[in-house]
């Protein structure tokens, strides 16, 4: 109740601007509860954004073992598209990066890339690549609703993982 309250709110208003008063009011909970679980706000979203975080590397890793490319961890992004751009929208992009790119499935599809005999300059393009340019792809189809399926969008990484 706590996470979908706080992305509704998220909506209209950024993180430092709600108060665990209004989230309370908004899930119909009392504030005791609240602070059972989390101290403020802030501390909420980190908890939705980690959840994000391990759906997003199950969905890649049912992909890996079944090297269907990336399309399951698309699926997951386009079926929540919503509470995933409000929360895109409610971060700084480099915290979320950061977040994000520490999971050990991209990395592991990272090391994949830099194990290849490349000059220092090239692994420093290809990790800028590989973090802003997924993200920003990924950010963009989002933006425009996912026009795309998930398997095209998937089609071309198929081919780069190979």
């Amino acid at each position: 109740m706590l996470k979908n309250a706080l992305i509704r709110l998220l909506a209209n208003k950024s993180i430092d601007k709600i108060t665990v008063y209004e989230l309370c009011a908004e899930a119909q909970i009392n504030r005791t509860t609240f602070y059972k679980y989390y101290g403020n706000p802030r501390q909420l979203l980190d908890d939705i954004i980690q959840d994000i975080a391990l759906d997003f590397e199950q969905a890649l890793l049912a992909d890996l073992s079944e090297r269907s490319g990336t399309h399951k961890a698309l699926e997951y992004l386009a079926a929540d598209r919503v509470k995933i751009r409000t929360v895109l929208e409610s971060v700084e992009e480099q915290e979320l990066l950061n977040k994000i790119f520490a999971i050990p499935a991209l990395q592991k599809t990272l090391e994949a890339f830099l194990s290849k005999p490349l000059t220092e300059a090239e692994k420093e393009y290809t990790k800028l690549f590989f973090y802003q340019g997924g993200y920003a792809i990924i950010r963009r189809w989002l933006d425009k609703g996912c026009p795309e399926t998930p398997v095209q969008m998937a089609a071309p990484l198929a081919y780069v993982e190979r």
